[in-house]
């Protein structure tokens, strides 16, 4: 099977990376071309994909049995267009897996799941809607806060004051589960789905952090008590509908 990865960075090199494990042939996209050797030594079919040429992908992929959307908004100046230009390059029969992202959803006090209300303004859920009007077999994959592989919120929250929302519950997973995830998706042929990849544990940040900071010898942030609470992200439908469970808790990850 044909697998393209559009962005081969912090979460598409390893999930590119695994995907070759498994016995896929993967294309993967960088834009720049000093990391297209570094690519190509992992087994990774590379091509560039960036702005210098105008967001075209390579020939070799435009027949690709699956289609991974890994790049986020702020690498582009119209992120639903540009995910628009993309999948028209692609065959019809070509399925796709967005990462999208659990900051759609609308600010509630309350357990969210998938049919959580989302804020249909919000560039990503723009990008969703694309890629839900394409007519091809999808997979949405709304992500909580990434954490693994040397990439942690605690370190920009370190020795902060007058941090607010401190009852706020954590909602994250690690990069090693979101990779399992669409593995799973893939072995199981799961398309017309959308999901929340989140860690079934939701502490308090100003407790979550504080451990944290306290693991690893940090300064630990200082939270308002403002009494704020906030959403917390369901990501269980994964687990009773594929053959996947979270396997990476959210206090391992530095």
């Amino acid at each position: 099977m044909k697998i393209t990865v559009i962005g081969c960075g912090w979460l598409g090199l390893p999930l590119s990376e695994n995907l070759i494990s498994n016995g896929y042939s993967v294309y993967g996209s960088t834009t720049s071309f000093s990391k297209l050797n570094s690519l190509v030594s992992k087994g990774i079919h590379a091509f560039i994909y960036s702005v210098e040429n105008q967001f075209k992908i390579d020939d070799r992929v435009n027949d690709s049995e699956i289609v991974i959307v890994n790049f986020p908004p702020s690498k582009s100046p119209n992120y639903a267009k540009q995910v628009e230009e993309l999948l028209n390059q692609f065959s019809a029969d070509t399925k796709v897996i967005f990462t999208s992202s659990t900051g759609v959803y609308e600010e509630v006090d309350a357990i969210v799941d998938e049919k959580g209300k989302v804020n249909e303004n919000h560039p990503v859920r723009l990008a969703e809607k694309v890629v839900l009007s394409s007519n091809r077999p999808y997979c949405i994959l709304r992500l909580s806060g990434l954490i693994g592989a040397g990439r942690h919120p605690i370190h920009f929250l370190q020795g902060r004051e007058n941090v607010s929302g401190g009852d706020v519950p954590v909602n994250l997973v690690h990069l090693k589960d979101v990779i399992e995830a669409i593995g799973a998706i893939i072995a199981g042929n799961k398309w017309s789905c959308i999901y929340n990849v989140s860690y079934p544990s939701h502490p308090a940040k100003k407790e979550y952090y504080s451990m944290m900071a306290k693991m690893i010898g940090l300064k630990a942030p200082f939270y308002l008590e403002d009494n704020t609470k906030g959403k917390e992200i369901d990501g269980n439908l994964l687990t009773t509908e594929l053959d996947f469970s979270y396997a990476n808790p959210i206090d391992s990850a530095i």
